[in-house]
């Protein structure tokens, strides 16, 4: 995603997953331009669906709690740092 090309990106994303709904990247990607749009709560649900198609998606995880930080949502936030410090620790657990 190039600076600044954020509604173009978002186009993007959306012309991917239209094609490939459970590509868990692109829903993150498009929760990063959404979130840099300061759409938020669309941010959220994308990041959403990123952890419902790969559970131990930690980047995705620790994007959704930066989601929540200029909402003032700090408690909930800090539930999804938190677990992507589990889903870190799963993957890490499972190359060892």
């Amino acid at each position: 995603m190039q600076e600044g090309r954020y509604e173009e990106a978002l186009l993007s994303f959306d012309r991917v997953l239209k094609i490939k709904p459970d590509f868990y990247e692109a829903w993150r990607s498009r929760g990063n331009a959404l979130r840099k749009l300061r759409r938020y709560a669309e941010a959220l649900v994308s990041y959403d669906r990123a952890v419902e198609i790969k559970p131990n998606y930690a980047e995705a995880w620790s994007d959704r709690g930066v989601a929540f930080m200029p909402t003032q949502a700090f408690r909930r936030g800090d539930r999804f740092f938190r677990a992507r410090c589990y889903a870190q620790s799963q993957v890490l657990s499972c190359l060892e």
